[in-house]
Parts: C-alpha cells; structure tokens; sequence
C-alpha cells in the first residue's frame, strides 16, 4: 500500500511517498532482524508494519545526514528508522506522519527532530503530542486530508 503525505513548512510543500510494507513474519520483513536487535534488542513476530522511503526531497534531508532512515541490507530498500512494533496499519501512519514533519524540522533547522522529545518533555510514543508540538511551535504540519 502506497501512501503521500505532504507537509507544510515556512512556505514550502514537502511530499514523502512512502510504500507501507505488511509482514506477518520475521522472515517476510523489509529491515533485518540484526537492525532490531541492534537498536531496540527486540524483533517483531506476528503482524508488523515497516514503512519505505520511495520518493521525497530526500536530497534535501539527506544534507544534514541527521534524518531517520535505514538502508535494509536485507532488501536495499530506504525505510523509515523505527524500531519499536507497529502492529495495525494506523500505528505505521501515525508513525509516518510525525516522522515525516519530524524530517522537515530537521530540514528547517539543521538538528535531529529526537530532541525534541526531551525539550518539550514528550513521551517517545506520544506521535500525536509531538504532531501538535511541531505544529504550535514550529510551524510545521501534516494535513491529516493530505494523506491519500
């Protein structure tokens, strides 16, 4: 299932098209497993979602080389760098969505968006309170009627 989202940020019009991958097991994942053990000492079983970077300014965002995605050794796929589960479909959107305006921050301000986190004293699974952060503070938003 392929998704675009665009976001809106001092003007400009970022668009991510981004390719949402369904596995219902670990050997039919688009990352390797060695990414999740890595970074989250965790693999997934049962239904997980990953999401693909198919298209973006990612030139632009990959100039700060501070932006969330992971090359898959496994399938040479560009993918969204999250390693905690994403079980439904809603999940792996609401995920994008913050990552997604979390990238243009990066963009915008040259600094990894996962500060933000700290700075505003957000839990690292609140998408909707960082989405709403990005949004009052910094002017950046995912129109939820974007997203086709």
């Amino acid at each position: 299932m392929k998704k675009i989202f665009s976001v809106y940020s001092r003007g400009k019009k970022y668009v991510f098209e981004i390719v949402f991958h369904k596995s219902s097991n670990v050997e039919d994942q688009q990352i390797e497993s060695d990414f999740y053990i890595k970074y989250s000492e965790n693999v997934h079983s049962g239904v997980h979602y990953e999401m693909e970077v198919v298209s973006t300014d990612l030139a632009e965002l990959a100039h700060f080389g501070k932006v969330h995605i992971h090359t898959s050794l496994k399938t040479g796929k560009k993918c969204i760098c999250w390693t905690g589960h994403l079980p439904t479909e809603e999940a792996a959107v609401l995920v994008t969505r913050m990552w997604c305006a979390g990238s243009v921050y990066t963009t915008d301000n040259g600094e990894d968006f996962g500060f933000l986190f700290e700075k505003h004293d957000i839990d690292v699974l609140d998408f909707k309170k960082m989405l709403d952060i990005l949004g009052t503070e910094y002017h950046i938003y995912v129109l939820k009627n974007d997203v086709q």
